[in-house]
């Protein structure tokens, strides 16, 4: 009996400590925003609102939200509360968009080479097409082997 009362008191300690931890939601909601977006679970307190309040007040807390989120908090499974610190940053500094060049009206070759210049991704095939300055296949209707062009002028055939 001596020897298993310590093992009964240390098998007590240790689930009353296991009782005493918090989840990871009520971490994530609550008082501390820095611990919320070490937590696992999403919060319902800490969100973009509050993240731009911060961002715009440049507080020692955004920084360090920043901070975290840039390096350890990047996995977005894990953290899913830096999600809002992303979205802030974006709201803040968006990413630039590509200025057209300085052109006079008519000068269609300047336009397209800075439309070259542009990133291709997500601008599917609606781009002209540099030889004819049409979309790719916008014009054009396959008619029993030929390539016809809408604009060229279809003979009429009698009807039977």
């Amino acid at each position: 009996m001596n020897r298993s009362l310590p093992m009964l008191a240390l098998l007590v300690a240790t689930l009353a400590g296991a009782a005493c931890t918090p989840s990871p939601q009520v971490i994530a909601d609550a008082g501390d925003p820095l611990k919320a977006l070490r937590s696992h679970a999403p919060t319902t307190r800490y969100r973009e609102e509050f993240w731009a309040e911060q961002s715009h007040k440049k507080t020692p807390a955004w920084r360090e939200a920043l901070a975290f989120c840039r390096d350890e908090g990047r996995d977005e499974a894990r953290y899913p509360n830096c999600a809002s610190v992303r979205i802030v940053t974006f709201w803040d500094t968006p990413p630039p968009f590509p200025q057209p060049p300085s052109y006079h009206f008519g000068d269609v070759q300047g336009v397209r080479e800075w439309e070259r210049k542009l990133p291709s991704e997500g601008r599917g095939s609606a781009r002209p097409d540099a030889a004819t300055g049409s979309a790719p296949g916008a014009h054009t209707k396959v008619h029993a082997g030929t390539e016809r062009s809408h604009d060229a002028a279809q003979p009429t055939e009698p009807r039977p």
